[in-house]
């Protein structure tokens, strides 16, 4: 009987060949989080909805802000904020955290309107990297921030 390694599929019983599992998570927060002023003093995003998660890899009380990855291989990692209207200050920043090390950012100019920033970024993960989400504007005052989504998806070993 031939052992199957791979955790992105699986021995079909209906029928011969292989069956597809759906590896990933989805995050959203409920409520809105403060960024303070300042560009480099920026603020680690917690999740603490899960939308669906069939990876085992965020907690919602153990470091809220992580998604652990559970195998190595390549992942998807998707990321939207939503910034409040505000049109002091002349950026708003989001990034990707890969085991403590910014990884890519989404930059946007401070505009008089409601903006969504997202970014996505396919990172090569060995098992237990954690991935995290940071803000920072130099706005003043602080600005509340709203995490929409924090997604990732296994894409292949």
């Amino acid at each position: 009987m031939m052992r199957w390694r791979n955790p992105l599929y699986t021995p079909s019983r209906s029928f011969t060949g292989l069956q597809a599992k759906f590896l990933g998570i989805s995050l959203t927060n409920s409520s809105s989080i403060s960024v303070a002023t300042g560009i480099g003093v920026p603020t680690i995003l917690t999740w603490d909805t899960e939308n669906f998660s069939r990876s085992g890899a965020h907690s919602l009380t153990l470091n809220p802000s992580r998604i652990i990855v559970p195998f190595a291989g390549k992942w998807l990692v998707l990321v939207r904020v939503l910034w409040p209207a505000d049109a002091t200050g002349t950026i708003r920043r989001i990034r990707t955290i890969k085991s403590g090390v910014a990884q890519y950012a989404d930059t946007i100019p401070a505009v008089a309107l409601i903006t969504f920033a997202s970014l996505s970024i396919v990172l090569s993960l060995a098992r237990n990297d954690y991935i995290e989400v940071d803000a920072d504007h130099d706005a003043t005052p602080s600005l509340s921030v709203v995490p929409q989504d924090f997604t990732t998806l296994f894409v292949s070993s």
